[in-house]
Order: structure tokens, then sequence, then C-alpha cells
């Protein structure tokens, strides 16, 4: 390997980049389209809360061990613009050009001064819930239904010195892409994951975490293989439908794609809160629904418990409305659960492949019957179960980013009647982090502890700046004892929703 310690390049006749000791030798991974779309470009803040006292440091050597393995490696490289676009016009007008042309470049060694990520670790000599960080987040071994205060604070807790905020703080900079770190309570220990979007979706993070658990607990040897590190699947599945505005309207999508849209409005006196929803509630919200239901069908056999739970925090939000006015809803759904060539894959795709589906539901069906909002769900969802409905979908949507960068043509999100729905329960239910092998001490020994040792008991993403727009995410239970709803919404919408769920607590006998 041939080591410089300083080398320019030209771009476009001007000598702009210099490269440091071994940069110029970095392997080069693609960022794939849809990974590089100006709207993938935030950073949020994942954290993940231990109910028990763990080693920082053999958090940090399985970290790095897993970036050290084969494709895994893409996680370990920098942001970069490639060669030839760094000082182009379009470039300089709006930041990185319309689709965002980058590239990851990763060292062919890690070392001290071209570390694989960042890593920071704190000690707090207080419970987590005398910090203004664990006192914000629902206690897990509560009974009863809690909401979170405002989490507008929090987000700064899980940065350290040189972690990054903004995708400016990352492209160019020779910076690593993920940045941990590990806070250590007396009886807890919170890991928060700073990332990029551009780098995975919920679905690769988990994939990424199972793989940390594997190194932790010794069996680096079953870490499943990265897929796509280099071959973009979406753009191969969109080659297989070459027309993107043909039968678009059963997506409902628009069937011609805009040429220019509105600035995206945000609105701003959205709060951003964490809601626990105990299991033990839901026959009652069972009972709740079936009150309008005008069949004698059991509501139990109707719907599942993540489409009951959904529609009833439509139906508060559209009843907070100081306006009746139809919620214009966009679903995120995960692709890999519906191609059999994603499902059936032997690894893990860490790429974006969390698509959407806009859907407008009146006011009168939102507020009113919650069956009647679960069966309009259910019919609009069907049309994305046919793979090649989805394909379509998916060259549509990577036309959009390829000519403009955005995705304002086919998920419009202005207005205060937007409202971004992720369901993620069914994959939020599999997110066992277990780190019992990193356990110093136990933390919580209370009798109605209901985690093991070691294992992750709450789940929370923070962005680094508030959406300004409806969000609704719906998790799974990770202990078997509660859900968790994660939103931005309005004041009086989550008064509405939080008194309606401590209502039905008690409201219905069973």
């Amino acid at each position: 390997m041939s080591i410089v310690t300083s080398v320019s390049e030209p771009c476009n006749g001007t000598t702009t980049r210099t490269f440091h000791q071994g940069e110029a030798d970095d392997d080069v991974y693609p960022v794939h389209l849809f990974d590089g779309a100006k709207f993938q470009y935030f950073i949020p803040t994942m954290f993940l809360r231990f109910n028990d006292v763990l080693d920082p440091a053999k958090i940090k050597t399985s970290l790095a061990t897993v970036l050290d393995i084969g494709d895994w490696r893409k996680l370990g490289g920098r942001f970069r613009t490639p060669m030839g676009d760094c000082d182009t016009a379009e470039t300089k007008s709006n930041g990185y050009g319309r689709a965002t042309r980058l590239e990851i470049h990763v060292p062919k060694t890690y070392t001290d001064q071209r570390p694989a990520m960042q890593f920071a670790c704190e000690t707090q000599n207080c419970s987590v819930f005398e910090h203004s960080l664990g006192r914000h987040f629902p206690r897990s071994t509560n009974n009863g239904v809690e909401l979170s205060p405002p989490l507008d604070e929090i987000t700064g807790c899980g940065y350290a010195s040189g972690f990054p905020k903004t995708m400016e703080d990352l492209v160019d900079k020779d910076v690593p892409q993920l940045a941990f770190k590990v806070i250590l309570y007396n009886d807890a220990t919170i890991l928060a994951i700073t990332f990029s979007h551009c780098t995975w979706d919920v679905s690769g993070i988990q994939g990424f975490l199972k793989s940390f658990e594997l190194v932790m607990d010794g069996h680096e040897d079953e870490v499943p293989p990265m897929l796509g590190a280099r071959d973009d699947v979406l753009s191969q599945l969109a080659a297989q439908h070459m027309n993107p505005e043909r039968d678009l309207e059963p997506l409902g999508m628009p069937t011609k794609l805009a040429s220019t849209q509105p600035a995206c409005t945000t609105n701003q006196n959205l709060e951003h809160r964490v809601l626990r929803i105990p299991l033990d509630i839901f026959p009652k919200l069972q009972q709740y629904a079936a009150a309008d239901n005008p069949s004698n069908e059991d509501v139990s056999s109707l719907c599942q418990s993540d489409e009951l739970l959904i529609a009833i925090i439509l139906q508060q939000i559209a009843r907070a409305q100081p306006v009746p006015q139809p919620l214009k809803l966009v679903h995120i759904f995960n692709s890999r659960v519906l191609i059999p060539q994603l499902a059936e894959s032997n690894g893990v795709y860490c790429q974006n492949l969390v698509l959407w589906s806009p859907q407008t539901v009146c006011h009168e069906v939102a507020a009113g019957s919650i069956l009647t909002t679960i069966q309009e769900q259910r019919e609009h969802f069907a049309k994305f179960v046919i793979p090649e409905h989805i394909k379509k979908h998916i060259s549509s949507v990577l036309a959009e980013v390829r000519s403009s960068g955005t995705i304002t043509a086919v998920a419009d999100t202005n207005g205060e009647d937007s409202v971004i729905v992720n369901n993620v329960a069914c994959f939020s239910n599999c997110i066992e982090v277990n780190l019992s092998a990193a356990v110093v001490r136990q933390g919580d020994v209370s009798a109605c502890r209901r985690n093991g040792l070691g294992t992750v008991d709450l789940v929370f993403t923070k962005l680094a700046a508030p959406l300004g727009i409806n969000t609704i995410i719906t998790y799974g239970s990770y202990n078997g004892t509660a859900c968790w709803m994660i939103g931005e919404l309005s004041e009086p919408a989550w008064d509405m929703i939080y008194k309606l769920f401590k209502t039905l607590e008690f409201e219905f006998e069973d």
C-alpha cells in the first residue's frame, strides 16, 4: 500500500482537496441513489436504555470488530463528494446537487488518527431517573399509561465533542459516519448512536445491532454478511419496471411527476414525546372500538392490535383539529417484507429500503368509526402486497430522486393535516439487544423488573431538529408488558390521546 503524506487533486481545473496520510488508498463504496437523496440528510440519535451497568470497553471493542468485518467496513467509512463534482455550479447553488452524488471512503486500516467510529463515555453518579436525560423517558417497570414530557432537551445528551449534527459536519471532513456514546449511571447504561440517515434505515440498524451482539457473545463467525454494499438492490428492482409513469394511480401516487413543488412548510408548535401503553389495556381498546361497531362480531377477530392502536391515535388527532379537515397520511412501509427477493435474502441489507404510501382519509372517517378507518387502511395497503406494484412505486420514486433529489412530487407532507405514520411494531418486537456479556453489575433489582440481565428495555430515536410534521411511530413490546408510541404532535392532540388512554385504563371492566 502506498502511503502519502499530503496530495492535492484537481477538481474542475482547480486544486481544492488535500488528502492526508493513507487517504488516497481508501476503499471506495457507492452511496446508492435513494440513500443519497436530500431528504435523507438528517442526523438522528438512537438511545438504547439498559437497566444494568455495562462495560464501555467491551462495547467499544465489539463495535470496532463489527466495523472491520467484510462489507460491514462500509459503515466505518467517511462521506465524500466524488472528484469532479465538488465545484460544479449545481453543488455550489444547493449544497450537494439534485441527486446528491456521494461516496463512502473507508481506510484500508483503521488507526487512532482515522478510526472506524467516534466513541465517547460519560459517567453520571446518580440513578438514570435522576438525570436530565433519563427522567424524560417512561419507566418500563411502570404498569400504567405514561406520557413523557416534551423531549426537546435530550438530544444534546447523546453528543460528545466532534459528533456530527448536520451532514455538513460529515461530508468531505474525513469524519466517521457513526458516533457512539455510552452514558453510565449507578443503575443503568444508555448507549447513544448518532448517524446519518444516508447510512441506513431502522431495519439496517437492527441488523447491525444483532451483529454487534454476536461479536459481544464471541460468535464473530456467525455475523451475517452485509448485502448490497456495492450493488443497489432498489435500482435493480426499479429496472424491472421501466415506465415510472404507468399505472401509478392504484398506488395512490400522482400520475404525472411534478417538476416543481412548493417548499415544504413545517409546524414549529409540535411536541416530541413518548407514550407507554401497557399491553393489558388492549382488551379495553377493543371494547372502545366495539362501541360504534354495527355488527356483533368480536373486534379482536376484525383487527390486529397495531392496527387498532394507530386508528385510535388518528381518531384523536382528527378530533383535536381546530378546523375539521381530511388527514393526509403518509404511511411508511418496509419493502424487505413485501418483496420475496429481499425477504428471503441470507444477510442484511443496511441501505434505506423503507418507502411510503400516501392516503387521504376524510375527517368524518378519521374522527369517527375506528373499524372503518382500519378497513380503509387495509384496502389501501392491499395494493402494496403485489411485488410488481412495489417495483412500479420504487421506479417512480427513484426517477423523482434522480431528477430533483427530493420526494415532494410523490409524497406531500405540507400542511397541518399531514401525518407520517410509521408502524414498526413487527420489527421492534424483535429488538432484543442482549449485551449480558458486558454486564458489570445488575442495575434494576426490583421485583417488578421484567427484562433479562443485560437486555435493552427502551429504544428511542431523536432527531437533532424536529421534523415539524405530525408523526406517529408505533413500536412493539421489548419485554412483553408494554408497547410504545413516539411522535411529534400538537399539544391538544397529545392531551386527547393521553386522556383517552388513561380513561380506558379504568372505564371498561374485563
